[in-house]
């Protein structure tokens, strides 16, 4: 967790909460996650999370 926190840093990335549940949930899963699966494991503990449509696939857009 931490490695992917200092590259996403390094990268100029901001470490909010989002990203820190984000890089949780996929630590957790110990699998490849969907970005529908990622953001519904997330959304439970940040209920107030959004998705940017036009960055997710078909599969997501066609569960809204």
């Amino acid at each position: 967790l931490d490695t992917y926190r200092m590259t996403l840093q390094k990268q100029g990335f901001r470490m909010t909460p989002q990203r820190m549940a984000i890089l949780q949930a996929l630590e957790a899963s110990g699998q490849h996650m969907t970005p529908l699966e990622i953001f519904e494991t997330v959304s439970r503990s940040l209920p107030g999370i959004k998705i940017e449509e036009r960055r997710v696939g078909k599969e997501c857009r066609s569960r809204w």
